[in-house]
């Protein structure tokens, strides 16, 4: 159920960002979007894990073997998800978060071509003074 109202809501976002505010919502929208994709995502993820126990609780009787088929039964869910959820859902959960800096909005958030926004290479520039826009040094 939860899943259909998180589908549901992304829906009726789009639809507003469209007939009422002409398409000017879009980092909004979609920041709102991938806010309910994600809540979706850990729905399922309770949903998984209450059917573990629930079908190994009924089941198995033992402790010991609940506990075993509650471990073998994480690790078939581990191995058949996590691809899924390192591949696609990881990523994107990172997607509008700029570093603490910068606009986060692709470019290379102040840092420049060597990673230290001045673009020079290894300090180059302060061994030999700084220079001037025509090229002069200053020293």
């Amino acid at each position: 159920i939860f899943s259909l109202i998180g589908f549901g809501l992304v829906l009726v976002l789009h639809f507003v960002n469209q007939k009422y505010l002409k398409g000017k919502g879009g980092a909004v929208v979609s920041q709102l979007t991938m806010a309910c994709v994600l809540l979706i995502g850990l729905a399922w993820e309770c949903a998984f894990g209450t059917a573990i126990y629930l079908i190994v609780d009924a089941t198995y009787k033992n402790y010991v073997k609940r506990a075993w088929m509650r471990g073998m039964m994480g690790a078939i869910f581990f191995v058949l998800l996590f691809p899924a959820w390192f591949g696609y859902i990881l990523p994107r959960s990172f997607v509008g978060q700029g570093g603490g800096h910068g606009e986060g909005n692709g470019d290379d958030q102040g840092h420049g071509q060597d990673g230290h926004g001045n673009g020079d290479q290894g300090g180059e520039e302060q061994d030999r003074g700084r220079t001037d826009g025509a090229g002069a040094t200053a020293e």
